[in-house]
């Protein structure tokens, strides 16, 4: 049986995408090893809080790209003429949300460096420009992906990550680690790399944007809003909480909270390359006996996930002291508390996958909301007393809030 399940389809796919996400993520988590020691906590926390905001602003331009691509490019891989006018749909209005995004960041710099006590406008509007070059980047992942093109997203993912650590080691060596000369290289490969492949691969080239007519596009947006919803509130979930600690305390603390989030997002890695090769698959499935036996095959994740568990969390202290340093010892509970949440998110993932087979694109937007609420109120209430590990465990409270809302769903829905 395990032989069966690694020579399968999607093992291999699976592997594939896991083994470049991870050689990407080990490049960049040398790169934040090597600027964490470097720049200490309160600078390596200003950093990271410009990255976060980058994130969040990026989702105006990129919100639901990760589920409508494989949705309607899986879904229409038949069907070619119907994934170009999608492509150029989306470009269209992404290309309008990118000009609206960058001009009310320039109008509202100043509000914003108040409300995230942030005192750097040009890290503020860097992480701006750094928003519409991921979304370049995300549209040519996110469409490799939904092609099924695993080596090319890998290699493009890889790519990113290699010209990052190179820029990185030849500031840290001309200009001795300059806070915004490490940033300008961070965003700047986010541009520069899928700009190369566009020129290489001509199939990758994306069509001239333009915008479906109403009753057309009618599919696609009601999914897009709902997706737009749930991959904010994802991302929101992933580095509000960051701003948070920012708000509430300081430089210092954020260098430590974004220390362990980044030992912790390299551990989510796997679940990520789970995550990817399951939607894709999925989507192509339309009987819930076939949705019913891949939930019996994907109990495996759940065995997966304790292992890891019992096997990682005890080094805790030890993978701070070798990674990030001594510097960041302080962080030990607060890694803990992250890696229990990234192992329990993995026995959500296929729950999840199941609505991207059936028509129920209010899922997406109720977890979303239900995470960023959850997070949002309880590190509201208890940040100011108990500091950046409140932060970590709200986490786990909603991922544990979703998992039971998930159990629930899809049990009524397979019926």
């Amino acid at each position: 049986m395990i032989k069966n399940l690694l020579l399968s389809p999607a093992s291999q796919q699976s592997l594939l995408t896991a083994g470049a996400n991870l050689l990407s993520a080990g490049l960049m988590g040398i790169a934040f090893i090597v600027l964490g020691r470097l720049l200490r906590p309160s600078n390596f926390g200003i950093f990271s809080v410009s990255i976060s905001l980058m994130l969040i602003f990026n989702q105006v331009i990129s919100g639901g790209i990760n589920q409508l691509m494989p949705r309607f490019i899986g879904h229409w891989y038949q069907f070619p003429k119907k994934q170009t006018a999608f492509l150029q749909h989306l470009l269209f209005w992404q290309l309008i949300l990118a000009m609206l995004l960058v001009a009310g960041g320039l109008i509202f710099q100043p509000g914003l460096t108040r409300l995230f006590n942030y005192p750097y406008p040009t890290m503020l509007l860097m992480a701006l420009a750094g928003a519409v070059f991921l979304a370049l980047y995300n549209d040519l992942y996110y469409y490799y992906l939904a092609k099924q093109q695993f080596l090319q997203a890998g290699l493009l993912n890889i790519a990113q990550s290699l010209l990052k650590v190179l820029a990185f080691a030849l500031i840290i060596v001309a200009w001795q680690g300059n806070l915004v000369a490490i940033s300008s290289a961070y965003y700047l490969a986010l541009l520069v790399v899928p700009l190369i492949f566009l020129l290489i691969d001509k199939q990758a080239r994306l069509p001239k944007p333009q915008a479906l007519s109403k009753p057309k596009a009618e599919k696609i947006n009601r999914l897009w809003r709902h997706a737009w919803i749930a991959t904010l509130s994802v991302v929101l979930v992933d580095n509000f909480d960051l701003l948070l600690v920012q708000r509430f305390s300081n430089d210092y603390q954020a260098g430590l909270y974004s220390g362990a989030m980044k030992i912790a997002m390299f551990m989510s890695l796997i679940g990520a390359s789970l995550e990817t090769v399951i939607n894709s698959r999925v989507a192509r499935y339309h009987h819930k006996q076939t949705l019913r036996d891949f939930l019996q095959k994907s109990r495996i994740l759940i065995l997966l996930s304790i292992v890891l568990s019992i096997l990682v969390i005890p080094l805790s202290e030890l993978l701070i002291k070798y990674t990030l340093g001594s510097d960041y010892v302080a962080a030990t509970g607060i890694l803990k508390l992250l890696l229990i949440n990234v192992f329990l998110t993995i026995i959500v993932l296929p729950l999840a996958g199941i609505f991207y087979a059936i028509d129920q694109p209010n899922y997406f937007s109720r977890v979303g909301l239900m995470r960023v609420l959850i997070i949002f109120g309880l590190s509201v209430w208890l940040l100011p007393q108990f500091g950046a590990p409140a932060a970590a465990a709200s986490r786990i409270v909603a991922t544990v809030a979703v998992l039971i809302y998930s159990l629930v769903v899809v049990k009524r829905e397979l019926k």
